[in-house]
């Protein structure tokens, strides 16, 4: 079987799996020992392909 990555190289597409993880992590929380002040902590927004490389500094 081919090896395929979990998270995806794409800015988009890693965008996109993260907000589906910050949508689901809630149902999971207790289960996996995260605290529900821990899970609303905000964080900063996830990295975009609208966000300037660092390289191009």
């Amino acid at each position: 079987m081919a090896r395929s990555d979990y998270l995806s190289a794409n800015d988009d597409a890693f965008n996109a799996q993260l907000q589906t993880f910050k949508n689901a992590i809630g149902a999971y929380a207790a289960a996996i020992g995260v605290t529900p002040a821990q899970v609303t902590t905000r964080r900063p927004t996830p990295i975009t392909s609208a966000t300037p490389s660092l390289a191009s500094n």
